[in-house]
């Protein structure tokens, strides 16, 4: 028994300095959040060892897409986009490089899909109750639906490189960059990353992600596809 007991004791110690010596280190990720653009942003930043992120990080990140919403919001309706659907001219109108360059990818694709993809659909975003207004529990009847459509047509508006402008064939055109917007984020933030020299980083806007290198356990980003399954969160599938 009193062997018994010295073996004990002896292996304990060990087993604790096994134990110790297979726990994972800290997770060095630096996480950073905030609302933006109607929901929710996030940023993992993993530095890599002695780096430090700047301590007005989330700053920088907040002030860029302050500045976004600004430009292409149709929420705001003091936003640069709303006051060029407000606006009764089919002249070139001036707008910054920043919305030109949204608005020219978007009437690219909407080009390379034949309309598939439409970034005047606004019209029936709103009247379907998916955008600023209000939204009504009810199906729109036949004929605002035909007037919305009446106004939908990205080749009735075009886009100028030098200057930046941009011009509408009808007056009441309107244009929702709502499924541009939040990925154009994603890109000047990873640029913002990439700026302050952090090469591991997953940034996401809503659903919008982007990523680059790997996670704080040196694997790589994994990302959830939910399953649309009504009434319930599930995951589909993994993505690494």
């Amino acid at each position: 028994m009193r062997h018994a007991c010295f073996r004990l004791l002896v292996l304990l110690p060990l087993c604790v300095l096994l134990v110790a010596c297979g726990a994972e280190p800290p997770d060095p990720t630096v996480r950073i959040t905030g609302s933006t653009m109607g929901t929710r942003y996030e940023l993992k930043l993993v530095p890599a060892p002695g780096q430090t992120i700047p301590a007005d990080f989330q700053q920088q990140a907040e002030t860029l897409l302050a500045r976004i919403n600004r430009q292409m919001s149709t929420y705001d309706p003091d936003s640069e986009l709303s006051r060029f659907n407000r606006s009764p001219s089919t002249e070139w109108v001036a707008v910054s490089p920043e919305l030109y360059q949204v608005v020219a990818e978007g009437l690219r694709m909407s080009a390379l899909t034949e309309g598939a993809f439409d970034i005047t659909v606004g019209p029936l975003v709103n009247l379907w109750g998916f955008g600023p207004e209000p939204r009504q529990d009810r199906i729109p009847p036949e004929d605002e639906i035909r007037r919305a459509r009446e106004r939908v047509g990205f080749k009735r508006l075009h886009a100028r490189a030098e200057p930046p402008a941009l011009r509408k064939e009808r007056a009441d055109l309107y244009v929702d960059l709502s499924a541009l917007a939040k990925g154009y984020g994603v890109d000047r933030l990873a640029e913002l990353a990439d700026g302050a020299g952090v090469g591991n980083y997953l940034v996401s806007i809503g659903g919008d992600l982007r990523a680059k290198g790997h996670n704080g356990q040196g694997q790589p980003w994994t990302a959830a596809i939910e399953r649309p399954t009504p009434g319930q969160r599930a995951v589909e599938r993994l993505i690494r």
